[in-house]
């Protein structure tokens, strides 16, 4: 396949220049979550300070839970370099192990690895309460997930999240394979359940590579870290590694059986760790993979300086031969056509190529029929912002997305794309922008694929509506009730300006369109505002309970619904206070006056449990005009202060005050 062969001479490359680094001493090293430094780096660190957390509880005089156990076991399993590695009986690496080496040393705890052989064995030992902590748990983010019966096991935070890879073999055609075979750790989450997939589980992730290069497997999935290892670790000429938008989530495990605070305080631990420290940790149990090459280096130092300089004389050389290979890859544009196009067909809705040229875009791929779109579109750019097309994208928000994939980058943007039924959807575009190689690149060519975004469009939907919305009654909260006057009062002004654009075509005609004139029109309806009050609502919390304190505000809820017009904005201001914005509403003040003393009847044939409980309400009012929520409100509170200090059970309704 073209377009392909830069992974292994990158890969060389990168080689090279961190074996250069690590002669010279520049690599990233030094302590990582307390990892133990050679004596000349410990010189200059032994002067001793507290940390931020000793610092808190010498002033606030406060101390953290203390653990009923002073030994910590730790389930492990197999090597997951840089993020797990068990190397003796008695010591492990990688960022896992340096969080837990950390919290036991501020803890006082001694660290027990257990090995175990598979995912799902290490799962075992901590769920039977074997051992305290499972040094690495899997997850996967998405829905598919979420949908899954939860182990019975507790976890931590994430203290990691990695992008993922694909891995498959360079020949190999994913588009044309009816059944893909999946290598997959056996225990960890299923990444997809796609009838496409067929997975084949293995014991450790190194299983699931071999079974790939041998071809027992067409792909494996895996984080980027350990993906990249596995790429440096072996001659991976004939594998190629490419990014999904999916990200892994490694956390802690922690078993049921273990002590209660050791939770709270692994989440506390994970919280404390800096972005520079986990990459420090990271850097440092990637390079301990070569402490016998640099052993080597440090007994022999002038044997090696000739090494150094042919190793730095062959980089240069190879850097040079990469840099011209890939100026001939981008003037080649058809390698990288046929990727997205395998990609398109096996993890997308479609794939899209666009001509910068020509300005012409191209549909390709097995799912480009289910777009509202014609495979080949001239004039793209032209037919951009149209009510008519097919993409909802604006000629300025495209210019944007090809300015960002410019700078050399695999990219991502949202969209809206119409589909045969004639509803749109939402999608996420994976694209990368082919540019020219002189200082001032311009763009020649992009290509991408569509991924549906519509489930993750309308969860995130769903979580903003919930923040509206007040969970006790169902009415809205006091941010809906203001996201809600907002719209009303923008619909009210868009309404005027159409008035006063009839108004003006009166004026020229004489009558409107139903022959009337313009004094014939009337002045719109003014809002009321109602703040209503339970009185000495404390006194049923405090006599029946808080459960009958709740059902008292349901009660009230349902009998705002029931008793007030669907227009009406019906909010839960807060604790026992309600309000309501009535549209429209202050030419028939005596309609308002009859619903509130509906609702103050209602109230008061409350009944709790079978026995009678009469509820009164305090009501205040103001018609609120053009003003703000705010000014009317001020309002409405004075006139709801009015009826409490006439004696509470009645209604107050203010003008607009001079």
């Amino acid at each position: 396949m073209k377009g392909r062969r830069k992974i292994p001479e990158a890969g060389l490359a990168a080689g090279i220049l961190i074996l250069m680094m690590i002669c010279m001493g520049v690599w990233p090293g030094g302590q990582a979550f307390g990892r133990t430094l050679p004596e000349e780096e410990q010189l200059e660190t032994e002067q001793p300070q507290m940390d931020q957390r000793e610092i808190e509880q010498h002033e606030t005089g406060r101390s953290e839970p203390e653990l009923s156990s002073d030994i910590l076991k730790v389930a492990v399993f197999g090597e997951l370099q840089p993020i797990s590695v068990k190397e003796d009986d008695r010591s492990c690496s990688g960022l896992a192990p340096d969080i837990l080496e950390s919290f036991a040393g501020e803890h006082g705890l001694s660290l027990v690895y257990v090995e175990a052989e598979t995912y799902e064995e290490a799962l075992h030992l901590t769920r039977t309460g074997v051992t305290d902590v499972m040094a690495v748990n899997v997850e996967y983010p998405n829905e598919e997930d979420l949908e899954q019966a939860a182990p019975p096991l507790l976890v931590t935070e994430p203290y990691l999240k990695a992008q993922m890879l694909v891995i498959y073999q360079k020949d190999a055609d994913l588009g044309k394979t009816e059944i893909l075979k999946s290598a997959e750790v056996a225990g960890y989450p299923v990444f997809s359940d796609n009838p496409k997939y067929s997975h084949i589980c293995f014991d450790t992730p190194e299983q699931c590579l071999h079974a790939v290069r041998s071809g027992q497997a067409d792909l494996m999935y895996c984080d980027i870290f350990t993906g990249s290892v596995y790429m440096q670790q072996y001659d991976n000429r004939d594998l190629v590694a490419f990014p999904v938008e999916t990200e892994t989530w490694f956390r802690f495990g922690v078993s049921e059986e273990a002590d209660q605070a050791l939770l709270g305080l692994l989440n506390e631990k994970i919280a404390s760790i800096s972005r520079r420290e986990r990459n420090q940790s990271l850097a440092v149990s990637w390079r301990m993979a070569d402490d016998d090459l640099e052993d080597l280096i440090y007994h022999h130092p002038y044997e090696i300086i000739c090494i150094v300089f042919t190793v730095a004389f062959l980089a240069v050389v190879l850097f040079a031969t990469y840099y011209r290979i890939r100026s001939r890859q981008n003037a080649s544009l058809q390698g990288y056509a046929e990727s997205y196009h395998m990609l398109a067909d096996a993890f997308g809705e479609a794939g899209l190529e666009y001509d910068y040229i020509e300005d012409c875009l191209t549909v390709f791929g097995a799912n480009a029929d289910k777009l509202w779109l014609p495979s080949r579109i001239e004039n793209f750019s032209a037919s951009l912002g149209k009510k008519d097309f097919g993409v909802s994208l604006t000629r300025e928000q495209f210019e944007d997305i090809l300015v960002q994939g410019m700078k050399g980058e695999a990219c991502e943007a949202e969209l809206e794309c119409r589909i045969k039924s004639g509803e749109w959807m939402h999608f996420r575009m994976i694209y990368t922008v082919i540019t020219t190689e002189e200082s001032y690149k311009r763009p020649i060519r992009l290509i991408g694929c569509l991924v549906s975004a519509e489930a993750t469009y309308r969860e995130r939907e769903k979580l903003r509506a919930l923040g509206l919305y007040d969970r006790l009654t169902g009415l809205f909260n006091r941010a809906g009730l203001e996201q809600q006057f907002e719209e009303h009062r923008a619909r009210e002004l868009d309404r005027r300006a159409g008035e006063t654009a009839r108004m003006a075509e009166t004026d020229a005609g004489g009558e409107d369109q139903n022959g009337g004139s313009r004094e014939n029109g009337g002045k719109p309806g003014e809002d009321v505002l109602l703040l209503i009050d339970v009185d000495e609502f404390k006194r049923f919390n405090d006599t029946y309970g808080h459960q009958c304190g709740d059902d008292v505000l349901v009660y009230m809820g349902r009998c705002l619904k029931e008793l007030f017009r669907k227009d009406d904005i019906l909010c839960r201001w807060g604790g026992d206070e309600f309000l309501i914005y009535m549209i429209g509403a202050s030419t028939h003040r005596d309609v308002v006056r009859r619903r509130c003393r509906t609702l103050q009847q209602e109230m008061q044939a409350y009944r709790y449990e079978g026995a009678a409980l009469p509820v009164t309400l305090s009501i205040g009012g103001a018609v609120a005009g053009s003003r703000s929520l705010d000014e009317v409100f001020r309002d409405a509170d004075q006139a709801l202060y009015i009826v409490k200090k006439r004696g509470r059970n009645s209604i107050c309704i203010l003008p607009i005050s001079e």
